[in-house]
């Protein structure tokens, strides 16, 4: 998630409209129909919606300090491996100056953008979906591995891994969140023994939840590889399941058990790393812990946007939560 300070200042152009000139000035490097550019959403990065010649696409992009070039090269490698794949992955689209991201200086700031096709079909809800659906979401995730685990190895090396996000987490937490910090070790002791081989080990999505997928009757698209990296196979069925997956458990209920039937149709899951799902759970939690931590650098004040006091509250709420967590768990 970006600091709400940087947010703020892209939100802050955004008027009633949903347009934002900040948006304009970024999209003059690409072709789109005139008029048709409305903020969708901001989380990581800004995106933005699109019509060319009446098609939809995504304008998406953050501030240029936040990633290097290479890791969004890294990402584009990754999207045109998997073009001929059995998952349909939204792929990105060249600007007029034939680069696929642009670096652009506009009036708040300085950003890295891309653009990217859009994907037929319906966003879904997670208690929307029925048995079969989360199958079928289990198997495009399973056939998304399966194409993974043939990544040459050039543009797998130059994607982060779960190391790069355990240094991170370390660099970023406070250094008097004991509880945090503690639970940081333990974490790295434990990823430690993990076993990794060619067939559990890889690249993975990393965010393969309902919000990055469209459904076209029974099939799903895939789209926001920019969290992509270095982990256990499992952790990505982990890290899909986590609104429904609290503990391994859980792994009895009858949407998970319908799902790992999915991913078990299209490649083969390491039963051994199943058997990971609370140590998983607890890292990504930790993670996102720190990115939210990271993210709230504003002040509450007097003068504060509606919008911006609303979701510094429910900030507040879920670092809340992970700290009582935090607070409670032991080896």
């Amino acid at each position: 998630m970006m600091k709400l300070s940087t947010m703020k200042k892209v939100a802050d152009t955004v008027c009633e409209d949903w347009r934002s000139p900040v948006a304009v000035q970024i999209m003059k490097n690409w072709e789109y129909d005139e008029g048709e550019l409305y903020y969708f959403r901001a989380s990581a990065n800004f995106v933005f919606l699109f019509k060319k010649e009446g098609q939809v696409y995504y304008l998406r992009f953050h501030e240029a300090t936040e990633k290097p070039i290479s890791q969004l090269e890294s990402e584009m490698n990754v999207l045109h491996f998997l073009n001929d794949g059995p998952v349909k992955v939204a792929q990105p689209l060249l600007s007029k100056n034939d680069r696929y991201i642009e670096i652009v200086e506009t009036d708040v700031g300085i950003f890295s953008a891309m653009v990217f096709e859009g994907i037929p079909g319906k966003q879904m809800e997670t208690e929307e979906l029925v048995e079969k659906q989360f199958y079928i979401w289990g198997r495009t995730l399973g056939m998304l591995h399966e194409k993974l685990k043939m990544l040459p190895l050039e543009y797998s090396s130059k994607r982060p891994s779960y190391t790069d996000h355990l240094h991170w987490i370390d660099s970023h937490l406070p250094k008097d969140d004991l509880p945090a910090r503690e639970e940081l070790s333990r974490i790295k002791e434990w990823a430690s023994t993990l076993r990794k081989t060619q067939g559990n080990f890889g690249i993975i999505h990393f965010d393969f939840e309902v919000d990055n997928l469209r459904w076209n009757g029974d099939r799903i698209g895939a789209f926001d590889f920019d969290e992509s990296a270095g982990y256990w196979y499992v952790a990505d069925i982990v890290f899909a399941l986590r609104d429904v997956l609290s503990n391994k458990e859980d792994i009895k209920k009858p949407q998970v058990r319908n799902f790992l039937s999915g991913y078990r149709s299209a490649t083969k899951l390491d039963e051994d790393d199943l058997q990971q799902i609370d140590g998983f759970l607890r890292m990504h939690q930790l993670y996102t812990y720190t990115r939210i931590h990271r993210s709230a650098d504003i002040p509450k004040s007097n003068d504060t946007p509606e919008w911006l006091s609303t979701l510094s509250g429910k900030l507040d709420i879920k670092l809340s939560f992970y700290r009582s967590r935090l607070c409670r768990l032991k080896n």
